[in-house]
């Protein structure tokens, strides 16, 4: 009997991925947990013309953005590769990633080779977190944040959740926000169903620790925190333990 597992970004999971699971027996399930939306800006050029860097710390940020707007000499800041190709693929030149795609790590990296006051503009998402935001400005840089988009549950992934909730046959749960976290369990406790025998797979610690607030425990964190290498990790132990 195949053992299922929920995935629930926004995009559907790899074939590719869903074909080596199924070699496993696991059947992938697609639900998209968070669907993403552009907010209203108001773009203030004159402003903007003195912005020195501009922090991208998601996809969903670039496009989002009217990357017309941006100073003509600022420099820019990527969170990571997918990040990055986003930018590149919009004829952009990324000055800076971090060796690991996360908001501590990209802020700290960025800070120990910009000793002078910067003004930095950061564009992300309505629920993202201040940490890049409060460590810059502690250091003395002028920071200003924008949200641009915003995370929404889709209404017609309610209906499919509930199903495969009320199923009760859901073994596995791919987690890769707390956003995506935040709408599932929204369900579960709507529904009072049982997680006892889920085990949850959480792209790293930020939604590791959405998740553990709300009383559970994640059984798989990716090594390093994007979807490949969680799958790649997840994989590995299914072919070394025959059941992870």
């Amino acid at each position: 009997m195949l053992e299922k597992l929920l995935y629930t970004r926004q995009q559907p999971c790899p074939k590719k991925i869903k074909d080596c699971l199924f070699q496993h027996k696991i059947e992938v399930i697609d639900i998209p947990l968070i669907q993403t939306v552009g907010l209203p800006v108001t773009y203030d050029k004159n402003q903007w013309q003195k912005i020195d860097w501009v922090f991208f710390t998601s996809v969903n940020a670039v496009k989002f953005t009217d990357l017309t707007c941006l100073p003509e000499n600022c420099k820019i800041a990527s969170i990571g590769d997918k990040t990055t190709q986003a930018l590149v693929s919009q004829g952009l030149t990324v000055d800076f990633q971090p060796s690991a795609a996360y908001s501590e790590g990209m802020v700290e990296e960025w800070l120990a080779g910009h000793k002078e006051k910067e003004q930095i503009l950061l564009l992300n998402s309505r629920l993202s977190r201040r940490v890049i935001k409060d460590k810059l400005e502690q250091e003395g840089h002028k920071v200003y944040q924008i949200p641009i988009y915003d995370t929404i549950f889709p209404k017609k992934s309610e209906e499919l959740l509930d199903d495969i909730l009320l199923d009760q046959q859901l073994t596995y749960l791919i987690i890769a926000s707390p956003s995506a976290w935040h709408h599932f369990y929204q369900r579960v406790q709507l529904l009072g169903c049982s997680l006892n025998q889920l085990k949850i797979l959480s792209i790293g610690p930020i939604s590791t620790k959405a998740i553990q607030q709300d009383g559970f425990s994640v059984f798989y964190q990716a090594d390093i925190y994007d979807m490949p290498h969680l799958f790649k990790g997840f994989i590995k132990e299914i072919e070394s333990n025959g059941n992870i």
